[in-house]
Formats: C-alpha cells, structure tokens, sequence
C-alpha cells in the first residue's frame, strides 16, 4: 500500500519583511491490515499474528484488580470492560488507525465488524473512561458520549469507583 502524504502551501502576503511561505505537511497514518485481537486488558490488546500491542486512544479503563461498588455490590470493573472488549473482538477483524507510540504500545483508533469506534462505544456504555491527558482529548464526541453516560448512569456511572489513572498511579506505589 503506497503512503498517503498531501502537502499544502500556505502563502502568507501581508507579513512584515515580505511575504513567507510556509509548508504543512500532515503525517497521515495508514490503517493497519485487519488483524485478530487477543485482549490483553480492559483498554488493550494484541495483534495475535504480529504480537503488536495496542491501546485504545483517547480512553482509560479499569486496572484488572481495580473495584467499582455498585450499591453494596462489589465487581471488578477492569474485568468487566475486558470481558466486554474479548466479546467486541473475538471472532473479528480488528483494524486500527495509529495516533502515537508510547513504551512499544501504539495508540490507535481502532474498528471491528460490529462497532466503528470500539473506545467510542466503551464510554457510551461507560465501561470506561476519557483520558485526561491532552493529547487524548482530540475527538469532541467522546465528551459527549461520556456525558451522555453519565447523565443516564450507564456502566461504571452508576457505580462509586475510583478514576483509572488515580487507581494505577497509586498501585504502582
């Protein structure tokens, strides 16, 4: 597959000192052949041919050991969104569109037969949560999406439950 590359020149006339010309390229990112998914956490998996890791952009979900409560009902929430994600993808090509690489993992976008945007659909059924990191906030309909959950108490919304990344962070402690 050839890679997609566009550049536009911009002119910019009225500049003082003369006109300038500036470049912009974007770095568009090719999708990845459709691949079969073993998941590896509630957020992530790998591609079982290549052993790719990958991360869902723009979500955090429950540590594996993490609890949410529920009433007086305990669950481990991380288990839940995983569980949820095995069924998103088992049986089905999974295709991804990488954002960035972190620690050998790639942060990607990414699609199955069933759902378009598979971390769309996870804050929809609040089985996670957005990133509050950045450079994870980019698509303006996964705000929209989590709030949507929370107004109607869907999945983790109905539930007490520390946020992920305060939960690892102390963990990792």
């Amino acid at each position: 597959m050839k890679s997609r590359a566009t550049a536009i020149t911009i002119f910019v006339l009225s500049m003082p000192g003369g006109a300038v010309a500036e470049t912009y390229n974007p770095k568009f990112q090719e999708n990845t052949v459709p691949f079969l998914a073993e998941v590896t956490g509630a957020t992530t998996f790998r591609d079982v041919a290549t052993g790719k890791a990958y991360r869902l952009y723009g979500i955090e979900g429950c540590a594996a050991g993490q609890y949410a409560t529920a009433g007086n009902q305990k669950y481990l929430c991380g288990i839940q969104a995983q569980g949820w994600l095995i069924s998103a993808t088992l049986y089905n090509a999974v295709i991804c569109t990488p954002v960035r690489v972190e620690n050998d993992m790639t942060i990607a976008r990414c699609a199955s037969g069933q759902y378009p945007d598979i971390a769309q659909e996870m804050l929809s059924l609040g089985l996670a949560v957005m990133s509050p990191k950045a450079e994870d906030q980019l698509i303006p309909e996964y705000a929209k999406v989590e709030g949507d959950a929370r107004k109607e108490f869907r999945g983790l919304w109905r539930a007490e439950f520390e946020m992920p990344w305060t939960f690892k962070s102390a963990a990792a402690q």
